[in-house]
């Protein structure tokens, strides 16, 4: 083999390292959700993409073979070219030579570069990273066997994929999306909000029971609706004093929108069986429960089951779009 056919092997081992170190890196980079959308454009490279991101052993069978192939061949040839040149020095001098070039030029650069902008740089290098794993396939199948072999984690646990798309990568694309004038600031701090709202109880958003405002089960229809009309509320809990506890809740709408009723009779008779909810429930998880009971209106209870507060749907809206 001849000096010039020996110093092509290097540069081609050398951008081999460089290329794998790089693309596995920015493919673990990548947004899901930003994926998903050039995947629905239909672009090739984001197709490709994904299926290494379904099937993430093909990528790590193919950047792990290629990497420790160009490491290889690399190290033989350059401590070859290096004896000829400097004698007895030649292997410890290519050995620190080929550590820190590698260790900047086929590693940090390339990290960094697709790291940098993951989606559009994978995009472009996906049909080479294709070409890449056909050509490697013989080795990195064993080394994808063998991984599932030693990898306990059930059936093709390396290829399964993980969530989708988490909380954190809302938010980024929130910011992403108001950034390029996709949303409007008002618009991602809504979006903030409503991953915020986990972290938030029925307790905290409640309105306390001391700020309820309540009827009791011998108030009457008319009575009812002069204090509906001075609160301004139109939905109250109902509330037995001689029991002390709330035996349900009564909407003005459903007394008042049909046959005519009687004003002396009493709002206990149109009350509805209250939902409750306990004080520690996540705040995120209340809507569904009202919109499954069809109850715009629930009772927070806490560990002793004792009534502290109320939440209404306006409740929970507001902490996502402010003050209705």
């Amino acid at each position: 083999m001849n000096g010039f056919t020996e110093i092509i092997l290097i540069v081609i081992c050398l951008l081999g390292q460089a290329f794998f170190a790089g693309i596995e890196t920015g493919v673990i980079s990548i947004s899901r959700m930003r994926l998903r959308h050039f995947v629905r454009q239909g672009d090739p490279g984001a197709l490709t993409l994904q299926i290494y991101l379904e099937h993430f052993d093909r990528l790590l069978g193919t950047t792990l073979v290629g990497t420790n192939l160009s490491v290889v061949i690399l190290s033989v040839i350059s401590a070859s070219v290096a004896a000829r040149w400097l004698g007895k020095w030649g292997e410890p001098v290519s050995a620190v030579i080929v550590a820190l070039v590698v260790l900047v030029f086929c590693e940090y650069l390339p990290k960094a570069w697709f790291h940098s902008r993951p989606i559009e740089r994978c995009r472009r290098y996906a049909g080479m990273l294709r070409v890449m794993e056909i050509i490697l396939k013989p080795l990195s199948l064993g080394i994808i066997a063998l991984s599932r072999l030693l990898v306990r984690g059930g059936e093709d646990s390396l290829s399964s994929p993980a969530p989708f798309v988490t909380r954190e990568d809302l938010k980024v694309l929130a910011k992403e999306g108001e950034r390029d004038g996709v949303l409007s600031p008002r618009e991602r701090f809504m979006i903030h909000r409503v991953m915020e709202l986990s972290h938030k109880t029925a307790g905290q958003i409640m309105v306390p029971v001391a700020r309820m405002t309540t009827v009791t089960s011998e108030t009457s229809v008319e009575e009812f609706r002069t204090i509906a009309r001075q609160s301004g509320f139109t939905r109250m809990p109902v509330r037995d004093v001689e029991k002390d506890h709330y035996t349900g809740v009564v909407n003005i709408f459903s007394i008042l929108s049909g046959r005519e009723v009687a004003m002396d009779r009493r709002v206990a008779d149109f009350a509805r069986a209250p939902l409750y909810v306990n004080d520690s429930m996540p705040a995120d998880d209340i809507l569904p429960i009202m919109r499954r009971a069809r109850q715009p209106m629930c009772l927070v209870r806490n560990s002793a089951s004792e009534v502290v507060g109320l939440l209404t749907t306006e409740d929970v809206l507001e902490e996502i779009v402010g003050k209705l």
